[in-house]
């Protein structure tokens, strides 16, 4: 590597690092002014700021370093179209069937679980409208952008390490939910990560991401 490619490289890691830093400092400090002035103010709205600030610099980021991936995590390479495609029905397949098994088994015990409809998408709720597109912009910044960017900084045989570092900045952002919904958020980031690194593409964890999150209330299983 010439001493000009690797000062460049060099440049493009601290740019992202000290940028990646602004990002959750910008965000915690807006989220903790604003619910300070607005204490009653919902998640969702937290959650919509939040994508917002980081959607702003996931396009500094793509402007000025070469830590984000082409397209976001979007495009699907030609050669890894049949696995994406057959690993997003799985993913699909399996969480719906585990929250069909779910709703037979607890509506047995819990007569508040009972007396919900088996199947409702509640899109009446206004924030589940916009949970596709809420998601996949989530999905395309915690992947695409950041942990595209810590893996190209590790070498090849090191990307496992960008998993935990993906997880915690992804907790962090939801730090205004309960404890239990920081520790969800953080292992789904662990398993989407997975996912994304295998696949080379946002699709399959976009997919998990999406149902698990979308599905429970559908089956009245909240």
């Amino acid at each position: 590597m010439s001493d000009k490619v690797r000062k460049e490289k060099i440049s493009d890691a601290r740019i992202f690092y000290i940028g990646l830093i602004a990002a959750v400092a910008v965000v915690q400090i807006v989220l903790k002014v604003f619910t300070t002035l607005v204490p009653d103010v919902q998640s969702q709205v937290l959650s919509r700021i939040t994508e917002g600030i980081m959607l702003i610099f996931a396009v500094m980021f793509a402007l000025r370093t070469t830590f984000v991936q082409p397209w976001f995590g979007l495009k699907i390479e030609k050669s890894n179209v049949r696995r994406t495609v057959l690993t997003c029905i799985l993913i699909a397949v399996g969480i719906i069937v585990l929250f069909i098994a779910a709703r037979l088994v607890l509506q047995h015990f819990s007569e508040e679980v009972a007396e919900r409809p088996f199947f409702r998408a509640y899109l009446n709720i206004k924030h589940r409208r916009y949970y596709l597109i809420s998601v996949l912009l989530q999905e395309i910044l915690a992947k695409g952008v950041l942990q595209h960017g810590v893996e190209k900084n590790l070498p090849d045989d090191k990307w496992y390490i960008a998993l935990p570092i993906t997880a915690l900045v992804f907790g962090m952002l939801h730090i205004y939910h309960s404890i239990y919904y920081i520790l969800g958020a953080i292992g789904l980031a662990l398993a989407s990560g997975v996912l994304y690194h295998r696949q080379k593409n946002v699709w399959s964890s976009f997919v998990l991401h999406f149902l698990i999150a979308f599905l429970p209330r559908c089956f009245g299983l909240k």
